[in-house]
């Protein structure tokens, strides 16, 4: 290692090893987790919130309004228009099977909203419903193993600017290309997106242009992420294999015409 009195690798770790733990003493660190008494399992699994607490922090300090998905989810699902429609397009037939689809809706519409915001995002195992539904005779459930999902966690919900983009006045509530992604955009129109930017306080009276109707676009898709605000009403729109060239025909037209008088998303 360059710089280091080692002459193998092994003997540059070691020699930074030893440098750290040199370092650690003349500062006054005790060597380990069980020394201050903190759960290391606990403080690793904290470990992503608080990076993202330290970030919205840092936005705050700026100046900038932090709202949390979550959060916004839990305050527009109090509202009976919204849960319908969460339930409308999470509980499908389709889905669950016609034995198990009311069984479901009426379970999760007896949970408070915090912790149907959970369940829709991070997903509920079939193990998890047993206590929610009891026996059920569903071909559907039935063929699931204990820690198979019924209800799928997004992941990549975390990547707001995909499902859902700001576009100069007004907002685009994106039809998403792919499966796992699709209850992302619901979320917003209301599930997740729509919910929210239909039914939330913030949002209910649509001061914005609404540039796609959301999930019911498909199966046109367009991704935030290939979308780029610039300057002067241009956006540049890459095409990809998440964003289709009908998708970039159909908000650009959109943008270009007023609002219909009375128009209530989508126009």
């Amino acid at each position: 290692m360059p710089g280091l009195p080692a002459r193998t690798p092994e003997e540059g770790v070691a020699f930074c090893a030893a440098a750290v733990e040199r370092l650690r003493e003349a500062v006054g660190i005790e060597p380990s987790f069980q020394a201050l008494g903190i759960d290391e399992g606990a403080f690793l699994d904290a470990l992503p919130r608080q990076a993202l607490n330290a970030f919205a922090d840092a936005l705050r300090e700026r100046g900038v309004t932090v709202h949390y998905l979550a959060g916004l989810l839990t305050e527009t699902l109090p509202r009976p228009a919204a849960r319908a429609l969460v339930h409308d397009r999470v509980f499908d037939e389709r889905d669950f099977g016609p034995l198990s689809t009311d069984r479901l809706r009426a379970a999760f519409d007896a949970v408070d909203p915090a912790e149907l915001t959970r369940c829709l995002i991070g997903g509920v195992a079939k193990r998890e419903l047993t206590p929610r539904l009891g026996t059920v005779r569903s071909a559907r459930l039935h063929a699931m193993a204990p820690d198979d999902f019924a209800l799928a966690p997004l992941s990549d919900h975390l990547f707001t600017l995909d499902t859902s983009c700001r576009v100069y006045d007004g907002v685009s509530v994106n039809p998403m290309r792919e499966r796992a992604r699709r209850r992302e955009t619901v979320h917003f129109e209301t599930v997740h997106f729509e919910a929210i930017y239909r039914h939330h306080p913030l949002f209910e009276k649509q001061e914005f242009r609404p540039w796609s109707g959301g999930q019911a676009d498909h199966p046109s898709a367009i991704e935030g992420g290939d979308v780029l605000v610039i300057s002067n009403g241009a956006v540049p729109a890459g095409m990809s294999e998440r964003t289709t060239p009908q998708a970039v025909e159909a908000p650009a037209l959109r943008c270009s015409r007023p609002v219909p008088p009375g128009a209530s998303w989508p126009w």
